[in-house]
This record gives structure tokens, sequence and C-alpha cells, in this order.
């Protein structure tokens, strides 16, 4: 872009890639600008800025564009792999400061470290900021120093996510000889309170040749919930106030302190401040991303100064529009200036009217934000207000800052939410050997059962088979005499015959030795036997069966 701008490509190399939806570049130049559209790295704190395009159906403009009220001519203006406009939320932009050059803060294994701007200072005396601890037992020691006129405090902090939000504060400076460093509480982004538990000792501190210097002690673990702790495995991140500001300006609070100069560095990484031997724990880190949202926050604005006339409850009176022009121009440069641009950014402020007492301005401000920061939002804005009017930063309106309030904020977009869709797959268990799986049960159950029905079938069918039968029987008495040539008794054996072309068989049959054949036809005999037995006869003619034929011997 710079030869567009009268410069030159001073890049002397560059590669990217996109992976899983994550575009990744990395480029290289000199660290010393030879021409006016470049900057040089310099040991020195740099502002840097950041900014990505806008997805496409998911676009920030504040005011709303024609794209989100459905209404634009073009609603493919934002194409990928296109340099457009990177929208207003602070997840689509931002910035931060940083020294390229810097070192960061040496971890030694047994509890010592250091911060340092610029990074190749050397002393307190050449250095802007410099701070150091030391571990010895259980007890740290921070020490502190700054070069900055003798009205200004100096201060390190400690925060458990990067945040000033909910972070623990240690303040000092040295007055009349005396030196004074109080433990302290960070609640919202505001002045930070003093802490009713003063978990510090061994308080030490200088002012000479324009170099500020605190020191004092605390133990690894206060034991206090307003305190945060370490340990051999908890670690923090530091906050470093590298450009601090005045304190005791308001003599009604002598330990009031006013806004930082500049936004604290933060450690690009949690401190541990272990003891000798100790090794660090294994520790898996997980990043979520931002949830943009815009927000909207109702203002009851105090001032002094202009004072209550009857025409600013008048809309359409000339000092009403005036002073709502006025108003909405100083509250719109103060909130844009000076607050925290990690917490809210595109300010923009809606004067609703003016009520006595002196003048009270009911105000709507709207800003975009990030889900996770929005119950912080209140305090921060009440705490900027507060700051610029005891820093008289609100030039032509004189505001009570004590008497101002600010409501909870409310999300006018709120994000929705999906939930995902669990498919459940079945999972075949882990056999053991020689057990079955669940289609081997099925088919063994429905042969077995097979099995059984079929010789349930087999059973009825020989029943009935042979119960048909016994119908069919007949019994005939058969008179057997000497004259048809069956003398007498006589033995019985098994066996068949065939007579006339029929087919006889017999159970028991007895014979005296000599086998008789019966005569020929369906005679009728009669025979007086020794013993009394049947004698059946199957008799098969040319396919049917004949009657049973059942002889009764008399001896």
């Amino acid at each position: 872009m710079d030869p567009f701008y009268g410069g030159t490509n001073g890049l002397t190399g560059a590669i990217g890639k996109e992976e899983n939806g994550t575009t990744t570049i990395m480029f290289r130049r000199k660290l010393i600008a030879t021409e006016p559209q470049d900057h040089s790295f310099t040991d020195s704190t740099m502002h840097v800025i950041w900014a990505r395009g806008q997805e496409e159906g998911s676009y920030f403009h504040s005011p709303g564009s024609g794209l989100e009220s459905g209404l634009t001519t073009n609603p493919v203006f934002y194409r990928k792999d296109e340099l457009k406009y990177h929208g207003t939320c602070n997840s689509q932009r931002g910035g931060i400061r940083l020294n390229f050059l810097t070192v960061p803060p040496t971890q030694p294994p047994c509890g010592m470290g250091e911060f340092k701007e610029p990074a190749s200072c050397t002393s307190d005396a050449d250095c802007t900021y410099r701070a150091t601890w030391e571990l010895v037992g259980e007890m740290i020691t921070f020490t502190v120093a700054q070069r900055a006129p003798s009205a200004n405090w100096v201060g390190i902090g400690i925060s458990a996510d990067t945040n000033m939000a909910n972070s623990d504060a240690y303040i000092g400076w040295i007055k009349d000889g005396v030196v004074n460093v109080t433990d302290r509480w960070i609640t919202t982004y505001a002045s930070p309170g003093v802490d009713t538990s003063q978990d510090i000792s061994n308080i030490q501190g200088s002012s000479l040749n324009g170099v500020n210097v605190i020191s004092f002690s605390r133990k690894r673990d206060t034991g206090d919930s307003r305190d945060l702790q370490f340990s051999d495995t908890l670690c923090q991140y530091l906050l470093f106030p590298t450009v601090s500001n005045t304190y005791g300006a308001n003599p009604s609070d002598p330990l009031g302190i006013s806004r930082h100069g500049v936004t604290p560095t933060v450690s690009a990484q949690k401190v541990c401040i272990r003891s000798c031997g100790a090794t660090a724990p294994a520790t898996t880190t997980t990043t979520a991303t931002p949830t943009p949202v815009k927000v909207s926050l109702d203002v009851s604005l105090r001032m002094t100064v202009p004072s209550w006339s009857p025409d600013l409850a008048d809309k359409n009176s000339e000092l009403f529009k005036s002073t709502q022009s006025l108003v909405d121009m100083q509250l719109t440069d103060v909130l844009r200036t000076s607050a925290d641009d990690a917490l809210v950014s595109n300010v923009e402020v809606t004067v609703n009217g003016f009520r006595e007492g002196s003048v009270i301005a009911d105000v709507t401000i709207t800003a975009d934000s990030i889900q996770s920061n929005v119950e912080r939002i209140p305090a921060a804005l009440k705490g900027t207000i507060t700051a610029a009017a005891e820093q008289n930063k609100f030039t032509s309106i004189s505001v009570d800052a004590a008497a101002t309030t600010v409501s909870e904020a409310q999300i006018l977009n709120p994000p929705t939410t999906t939930k995902p869709v669990v498919t459940m797959k079945p999972v075949r268990p882990t056999l053991m050997h020689g057990e079955l799986t669940r289609t081997e049960i099925i088919i063994i159950v429905v042969c077995c059962v097979a099995a059984v029905l079929f010789i349930a079938v087999a059973v009825i069918c020989v029943c009935k088979f042979r119960e048909g039968f016994g119908d069919y029987k007949k019994t005939h008495t058969y008179k057997m005499s000497n004259e048809q040539g069956f003398p007498g008794s006589y033995n019985v054996d098994n066996k068949a015959f065939v007579y006339d072309n029929r087919d006889f068989s017999q159970a028991v049959y007895q014979t005296n030795n000599e086998t008789k054949v019966p005569p020929k036809g369906n005679d009728y005999y009669e025979q007086t036997a020794t013993t009394k037995m049947d004698r059946e006869y199957d008799n098969v003619d040319n396919g049917h069966v004949d009657p049973v034929a059942r002889v009764y011997v008399n001896k």
C-alpha cells in the first residue's frame, strides 16, 4: 500500500496461510524506517493497532448501515479477499502497547524477576519504569522505580486474567520525606479502594533526581480474599503502570489517586514466584472467542454549570438545543478519549432532556463491547466521568461526579445460541473370548424355537394318524376247526406270509411245530386253544388296509 501514498514497499519477506478458518501472516522489515510512511522500531513502547475484515453476514456499523437493515442496493459489498472497512466492534479491531525490543520478565527458579522499560536500560536512573521482585522464604519483596515528578504515585498490580477489574494493586508515593504505600483492591475500572486489611510490611521508599522508588513486602499467600495469591503452582499476571499520575488531588480524599497516564502494560505471560527447587506444573490453555455485543446505558449527569432555566425543559427552545449540543460534545469527547478501549468502543451519546436540580441531564450511552465485559461497563464509565471531572476535562460544563448515576448495561443485540445436535452412534461392545454376539444369540433362539415347533407339529401329526388308524380297526373272530386243517394247539412264530395275493404280518402267531397256512378267502374259523391270545393281522390289499383280525384261541 505504501506506493499508493508515495512510499515504497519496505518488506523484505512475507508468507501466509489459511488453515481451519484461521488466516496467519508473517512479514519481515527493517527496524529503522527510511521514509515517513513507516515507523522505526526502537527500544520504547509503541502503540500497535490491528484490524480484520468483516465476515459475510456479520457486520458491525455505528450507526447501522443498509446491510443490517436489508435496504442496501449491494448486499455483497463485503466480498472475500477484499480490503474494506473492518467494522466498529472490539472483536474486529483494537490496539495494544508493545515494546518489540523488550525482554520478557526474567523467571529465575528461586522467585526473582524483573520488568523494565525500555528493555535496554540497566538501572533506575535510565529506566522510565522498573519493577523487581524477590522471594525469601514465603515473603515477596517488590521494588518499583519510576522516573516521574515527585507529586506522582508509583505502583504495580496483580491480575488473574489481564483485566484491571478484580485486580490487586499496590500504590505508593513519597511526601515530605514520608513513604506511603497502600494495599488496594480494584473492583471495577475505577480508582482502586484501600483494603481494610493492609497485608504489607517493610515499607521503604525515596524520591531523588526525578526518580520515585517504593519497596514493600507481602506473603505469597496472605489469606486475604482481596489479595491475589502466589504459590509454587499458582501464577498471576503483573500490571505495570509505566506512566502514572498525581495523588491527593482531592483534599477530601488524601489517599485518592488520579487515573494513570496510559493503559498499564500487562506481562506477556503469567509470572510465577516459586521457591527454590520447585518445578513448573503442566498447564492447559483454552482460548475463547469473544462474543461482540452492543450495549446501552442510562446516565443521569448532574451539572452545576450551567444553571437551571425553565427553557431547558422545552426541547424546542434555543437554550435546550445549545445545551444539548454542548453536553453531547463534552461527554462524547471525554468517553471516547478516556474510556478503556479494552472495555468499550464506538461510544455514542444521546442527550434526551434536562431536569432541575441544579441541572440533571438524562443521557443514553451506546457502545460496542464484548459479552464478558458487560457487567463491568457501568462502573468503568462512572469511573471515567469521575476522573474527567477531577482532572477538569469538562471545559464548558461543571459536572458533579458524586451525584452522577449510571444504570446497568442493557444488551441491544443479545447473541443467539444454537444448541448442538448430538448424534448417538451405536457402539459394539468389546467381546471376551467365547462370548456370542447379539446377532448370534438371536439366530440360536430362532432356530431353537423353530425346532420345538417342528417337533410339536410332528407329534401332532403322528397322533392324528394313529387316531384315524384306530377308528378304522375292526375286530373279527375267526373260528378255526380241525376240519379246516388247523388241529389242536400250535406254537407261534413271528413271521409274515402271503396268501391269495394278500400280505399278512403278525405280532404274535402260535403254531405247533408245523406251519399251517390259512385257507383261501375270508373264511370263518373257530379254534379252542389252551391260552387266550390276540392275533393281529394287518391285511394290505392293493393300497388299502383291511380290518385287523383279532383271533381268540381257547384251549
